[in-house]
C-alpha cells in the first residue's frame, strides 16, 4: 500500500500522506492537473511529507472518566445463529444485587494500585439479554448506584415492558434495540422464545420514544436481504420514529468470530457493495449511522481531525487500552471487553472480593499501536491502529498481538471512498 492516497471526497479529492498524516483537499480540476503534471504532482505531494505523525504529533490524553461494560446474564431469550456469545450460554451464573457496588469497589483499588482517579461516567448493560424478568433486582440496583449516570442498554426488546416503572426513575437513558430488519427477516437468523417477540419489542420503542429516551435501532445488514429494506423503513415511516429527534438507526455487519475485526472480507465487500446500490435507490439511506460498516474508515476520519484540531494521535483502537473501560462478567471476572474469549483477556475480578491483576493490566497497557514494532513502519496503521483487541488475542494468543484485518487487502481503500460519500 502506497503511502500517499487520492481518495474521492465531496466533489474534490483528499491527498493524503498515511505516514504523516498531512493531507490537502483539492479540486476535479486540479487532481486532472496533477495526473498531467509531474512536476505538480511532485510539489503537492511534497507538501504533505515529513515525520511519521507519532513523532510529529502528541499522544492524546484521555480525561479519567470511563465507560463500563456490565453483563448481568449470559442468558437470552433468543437463539441467534451469529451470536458471539454462543459458548457462553452454558454458563448460568447471573450477578445479584450485591455485586453491583464491588464494581466501584474494584475501581477504588484500581485507583490505589496505578495512583489515578478513574470514576464512572457512564454504564452500558449488556447480555445475553438483560431485561430478562429474573434480572428486575440488578438492574434496579444499576439504576440506584448509578443514578446521576448515563444508563444505556442493548436490548432485543422483547421484555421492555417489564421495566418500564424502573427506566422512566431515572435521568439519563438509552436504548439500543438489536433489530434484524422485517419480522420476516428478523426471525430468519433468530429463534425466538415467543413468537410475538418481535410485536413486543416494537411496542416498547413506540413507548420509549413516548417517553423522550434516546433510542436506537442496531440492525445487521445482509446484501441477499437488500429489497427487505426498504419495506422496513415503510414501517418504520408508518410509525413516524424517523421524524422523532431521539430515533435512529445504524447498520452493523455481522461477527464471524471475536472482535470488532472478525468479519469475512468477501460478506463485507458484498455488503459495502449492496449498500451503496440500497443509497441509490432510497434517499432514507442517507440518514442511516453506517460506521460499523467499514471497520477502520472511522478511526482514520477521527485520527484526522484529532491532528488537525489537537495536534495529537489517538494511541488505540478502543478505550480500554487506553484506560480502564473494563467489562465485568456475571462469573465475576473483569475483562478488557465483552468480546473478550479466555482468561488472557481478564485483568482482575469483582466478585467476591475484589483483585487487580496489576502485571496483566500493565501488559494490556502497553499494546498503544505507536508502541509496537509491527506497526511502527506499517503504513496501515493509521486503519486498524493494532487492531481490535479481541480479534487479534484470539488470533495470536499475545496481548500484544496485532490484527490488520480488511486493510491486508488494498481492494478496500476503494471502499474508504465509497464509505466517505455514504
Amino acid at each position: 500500500m502506497d503511502k500517499i492516497q487520492c481518495i474521492k471526497h465531496k466533489g474534490g479529492f483528499l491527498v493524503l500522506n498515511l505516514d504523516t498524516l498531512l493531507y490537502k483537499l483539492v479540486s476535479a480540476k486540479q487532481m486532472r492537473l496533477a495526473l498531467s503534471d509531474i512536476n505538480y504532482m511532485a510539489e503537492l505531494v511534497a507538501q504533505l511529507d515529513g515525520e511519521p505523525f507519532q513523532k510529529r504529533l502528541a499522544p492524546y490524553q484521555e480525561d479519567e472518566l470511563i465507560s463500563v461494560h456490565l453483563m448481568p446474564t449470559y442468558a437470552c431469550n433468543y437463539r441467534c445463529s451469529y451470536c458471539y456469545q454462543r459458548e457462553r450460554k452454558q454458563i448460568t451464573g447471573h450477578m445479584t444485587p450485591e455485586y453491583i457496588p464491588k464494581i466501584e469497589d474494584f475501581y477504588a483499588e484500581y485507583n490505589k494500585a496505578f495512583k489515578t482517579s478513574y470514576k464512572i461516567n457512564s454504564v452500558s448493560v449488556t447480555g445475553g439479554e438483560p431485561f430478562l424478568p429474573a434480572n428486575r433486582g440488578i438492574i434496579g440496583a444499576i439504576l440506584s448506584l448509578w443514578k446521576d449516570k448515563t444508563v444505556g442498554f442493548i436490548t432485543n426488546g422483547a421484555y421492555v415492558n417489564y421495566y418500564r416503572d424502573l427506566l422512566l426513575q431515572h435521568k439519563s437513558i438509552s436504548l439500543l434495540f438489536s433489530v434484524d430488519g422485517t419480522k420476516e427477516i428478523h426471525y430468519k437468523k433468530r429463534i425466538p422464545s415467543n413468537a410475538d417477540d418481535y410485536d413486543v419489542m416494537l411496542e416498547g420503542i413506540t413507548w420509549a420514544l413516548s417517553e423522550g429516551i434516546e433510542t436506537r435501532i442496531t440492525c445487521l445488514f445482509y446484501p441477499e436481504y437488500i429489497d427487505s429494506y426498504p419495506l422496513f423503513f415503510d414501517e418504520l415511516a408508518k410509525r413516524g420514529w424517523p421524524d422523532d429527534p431521539n430515533f435512529r438507526v445504524r447498520f452493523g455487519l455481522e461477527l464471524h468470530g471475536a472482535g470488532s475485526d472478525a468479519i469475512d472480507p468477501t460478506y463485507l465487500e458484498d455488503a459495502l457493495t449492496a449498500f451503496i446500490s440500497l443509497k441509490k435507490r432510497d434517499p432514507r439511506m442517507q440518514n442511516v449511522d453506517t460506521s460499523s460498516l467499514l471497520p477502520g474508515a472511522t478511526e482514520l476520519e477521527a485520527a484526522l481531525k484529532c491532528a488537525e484540531a489537537n495536534k495529537t494521535f489517538y494511541t488505540g483502537r478502543c478505550d480500554a487500552i487506553i484506560k480502564p473501560s473494563y467489562a465485568f462478567t456475571p462469573e465475576g471476572y473483569v475483562k478488557v471487553c465483552s468480546c473478550v474469549e479466555g482468561e488472557r483477556g481478564t485483568v482482575g475480578q469483582y466478585w467476591p472480593e475484589v483483585e487487580i491483576n496489576v502485571p496483566r493490566i500493565k501488559e494490556v497497557q502497553k499494546r498503544r499501536f505507536d508502541q509496537l514494532a509491527a506497526c511502527e513502519k506499517c503504513v496501515k496503521r493509521v486503519f486498524c491502529m493494532g487492531g481490535c483487541f479481541a480479534t487479534a488475542l484470539a488470533e495470536t494468543g499475545d496481548l500484544l498481538g496485532t490484527h490488520c484485518g480488511i486493510w491486508e487487502n488494498p481492494t478496500f481503500l476503494k471502499h474508504l471512498e465509497d464509505y466517505w460519500s455514504l
